[in-house]
């Protein structure tokens, strides 16, 4: 698969109690990611810059936890176990910049029967970032599809997934899908001046 790498499975259910106490099926979407106008997806931001908009959320801006993400120490310790693994798995580790500090990190859910339209994630903060997704809740109707690759995502897995081309996501089941997708940073290339 060109579009997608699986790393490895992570233990996600110290995290469960917490995120549905978050009531993630009242979630109203953020409007800085066109939720809901353009997807049909709500997200919960808990890594993200000062004051998210429409106008600069393509920007590279420096990031902040949000209070629920300094609480929740289960999805912390989460977070750094999937860290650990990615800079386990040699075709990850070798474009990450392990010294930069994380991208955002945010909490992704898909109502039943529903489907985010397809979308390119573009602009200088995906140029930067690679992203990575952990399935929460799920079911086996929902998948992702980046250009003709699709999968299903099973609880626990953590991905490498391609979101700068076009992709969407697609929940066909009965029951809400959530993932936990978050990003980091890419090695920066050296100009021919630093070279020097």
């Amino acid at each position: 698969m060109m579009h997608f790498r699986f790393i490895t499975h992570l233990d996600t259910f110290a995290v469960i109690a917490k995120l549905f106490s978050l009531k993630p099926a009242t979630w109203k979407g953020e409007p800085a990611r066109g939720e809901p106008d353009i997807c049909r997806s709500r997200s919960l931001l808990l890594r993200h810059h000062n004051k998210p908009t429409t106008d600069n959320w393509l920007q590279d801006l420096p990031l902040h936890d949000s209070a629920e993400l300094q609480a929740w120490v289960s999805l912390n310790r989460l977070l750094l176990q999937a860290r650990k693994a990615i800079f386990t798995d040699a075709g990850t580790r070798a474009v990450l910049d392990p010294s930069a500090p994380p991208g955002r990190v945010m909490l992704s859910a898909v109502s039943k029967q529903n489907a985010v339209m397809w979308h390119t994630d573009s602009g200088p903060y995906h140029d930067r970032h690679i992203r990575f997704h952990i399935p929460l809740v799920t079911n086996p109707l929902c998948f992702l599809q980046v250009q003709n690759e699709q999968v299903h995502m099973e609880v626990g897995s953590l991905w490498w997934f391609n979101n700068k081309f076009q992709h969407t996501a697609t929940n066909w089941g009965q029951h809400l899908r959530v993932h936990l997708i978050f990003e980091m940073p890419i090695l920066s290339k050296k100009s021919d001046s630093d070279e020097a």
